[in-house]
């Protein structure tokens, strides 16, 4: 009897953690599409979706803080965030938790897109890697007919900090845009949208702080002679005041 007991809970784990693996989306492995001017475009196929997942890096030479002076202030993200036509903090849960709204223009004939993400910020107490991850809210109230509404979007920012003064950033989103747009057509613009975003928030840290409100509390500051191995990416430094 108790050999009996044994196996067949053997066989149910078994069972148990073959449907888990069958449930669980599988990824394919991330493919370097384009690597210009310090920045990286990855792609990836996911197994319950035709559309592909993208993510973007680079190495820019900014304190933490900066950058997330400019990634916590919603309102300002239409003037660097590809396509962003509309963004707006609905309700501040937490220091490190919110709700925003975003609407994205798409080129006619395609309808613009809209979504509500909740997102929350983590922070590695030994690396100092901040993350804010977010996700598309189903449930969320329908601002206007004229935009079809993304209820299924997943992703991240990434701060891995160098040195004090030095982040390698990280960008990456997994979505579907909903209505009647085909992967296939999606899928041709999926690169330009995480190269042109860097690439616009690169240039405005460079600048200067943003506004948005880093929750200091929550978030330390990378120590002066903080130590990481720098990976091999181009990094980019604020202009010289001086002529050339």
């Amino acid at each position: 009897m108790r050999l009996f007991r044994s196996l067949y809970s053997r066989l149910s784990i078994a069972c148990l953690v073959t449907s888990i693996v069958l449930h669980t989306p599988i990824a394919s492995a991330w493919e370097l599409r384009k690597d210009d001017s310090g920045i990286q475009v990855y792609l990836q196929d996911v197994s319950d979706s035709d559309f592909k997942a993208f993510r973007g890096e680079m190495t820019v030479q900014v304190t933490l803080h900066r950058a997330l002076s400019h990634l916590l202030d919603p309102a300002a993200m239409t003037e660097w965030l590809k396509d962003c036509s509309e963004s707006e903090l609905l309700q501040r849960i937490a220091d490190d938790e919110f709700i925003v709204y975003q609407r994205s223009d798409a080129p006619w004939p395609v309808s613009d897109r809209d979504y509500v993400y909740h997102s929350r910020i983590e922070q590695d107490s030994e690396t100092y890697t901040v993350s804010i991850v977010f996700d598309a809210l189903a449930q969320a109230d329908q601002r206007t007919d004229e935009c079809v509404r993304v209820t299924k979007m997943t992703g991240h920012w990434r701060l891995r900090p160098i040195s004090s003064n030095t982040l390698h950033v990280q960008y990456q989103i997994q979505a579907d845009p909903g209505g009647s747009l085909p992967a296939w057509l999606a899928n041709q613009f999926v690169v330009d949208q995480p190269f042109d975003t860097l690439r616009n928030l690169r240039q405005r840290m460079l600048e200067g702080d943003g506004a948005g409100k880093v929750p200091s509390s929550k978030i330390k500051g990378v120590p002066e002679h903080f130590p990481h191995s720098e990976p091999s990416h181009t990094s980019f430094s604020p202009p010289s005041d001086k002529q050339s």
